[in-house]
């Protein structure tokens, strides 16, 4: 059995395998697959922005980009 740490998470994965049926480990997966997606855009270096419905909107700062390029290629 897996144990994850997020309590109210827990109680939603609980809730909907009564309510649905199915494994917690596919429900789980279902609920961490738009974080994933996320950061592994973010992490390819596209700088799209992502939009989750009812959440808002993820991108990068081109700004912020510039000063942590320039950080890394020590410029500052």
């Amino acid at each position: 059995m897996i144990r994850y740490k997020n309590k109210e998470k827990r109680e939603i994965v609980d809730k909907v395998q009564e309510m649905q049926g199915g494994s917690k480990e596919d429900i789980w997966a279902v609920t961490e697959f738009q974080w994933k997606f996320v950061a592994k855009t973010i992490r390819e270096g596209l700088f799209n922005s992502v939009r989750l419905p009812y959440l808002g909107r993820f991108s990068v700062s081109l700004f912020r980009l510039l000063k942590i390029n320039n950080k890394k290629n020590g410029s500052i």
